[in-house]
């Protein structure tokens, strides 16, 4: 059958976010009844410089709303969930105890090369996702492109999310000798990022030239074909 995904970012709770916005983001998540939750990080946006502890009160809402009532769950880790630094000083440290309402990854006990902490794969009936920590940022290759060379070779859709967009038009950071061409050479389906607070969705690119330019597909009809590229969305 066919798999439903709800794909939310940056929905944020706590007093530096607006509450009924947050509201409405769930009421309709959970009206459309996906089999999946794909949430692209930035669960909690909290008030307070270096907090020591992550109120209670934070996640028991984000369990109620976006964890309980989904079958299937995938989280990526934002800025604003992971512990405090100086970089970002409200960070919330909440993100040990969100992360454990989320799904399980997928075991590869024979792997020779393992995923970092707080990334790794799952695979729900046609698709394959892979979820990534930008911060920091580390080129997933090693680990990652022989699971979808092999979700590729089952005929599965290869899904990769991440918080920090790889490519966006808002606060634009240039990685396109980093982050993108790391990601495009995998040559996954699609990538989808949170972080901007805004939607963008990019025709299907490839891998960036030694001169900067990024190859991309067009497709006049609105079709896009699998294999052509990758499509990058951003999504919070």
């Amino acid at each position: 059958g066919t798999l439903l995904v709800g794909v939310v970012g940056d929905t944020g709770i706590g007093e530096r976010a607006y509450h009924p916005g947050f509201i409405a983001v769930a009421k309709a998540l959970k009206s459309h009844r996906p089999n999946l939750l794909l949430h692209l990080g930035d669960f909690v946006y909290q008030p307070k410089i270096f907090p020591q502890t992550c109120p209670e009160r934070y996640l028991r809402e984000i369990r109620k709303t976006l964890a309980d009532p989904f079958q299937f769950k995938l989280f990526v880790p934002g800025d604003n969930d992971l512990p405090p630094n100086r970089k970002k000083p409200k960070g919330s440290g909440c993100w040990e105890k969100i992360d454990g309402m989320d799904s399980n990854f997928d075991s590869y006990p024979t792997s020779t090369h393992e995923p970092r902490t707080y990334e790794g794969t799952m695979t729900i009936g046609n698709t394959f996702f892979a979820i990534l920590n930008t911060y920091p940022w580390r080129d997933p290759k090693l680990w990652l492109a022989p699971r979808i060379k092999k979700a590729k070779n089952q005929g599965l859709w290869t899904i990769i999310a991440l918080h920090e967009p790889a490519i966006t038009t808002a606060w634009y950071l240039e990685k396109r000798n980093t982050v993108l061409k790391q990601l495009t050479a995998l040559k996954p389906d699609l990538v989808f990022a949170g972080n901007q607070h805004s939607y963008e969705r990019f025709h299907q690119i490839n891998t960036p030239k030694q001169d900067g330019s990024i190859p991309f597909v067009v497709s006049k009809s609105g079709d896009y074909l699998k294999g052509d590229g990758t499509i990058f969305v951003v999504s919070g």
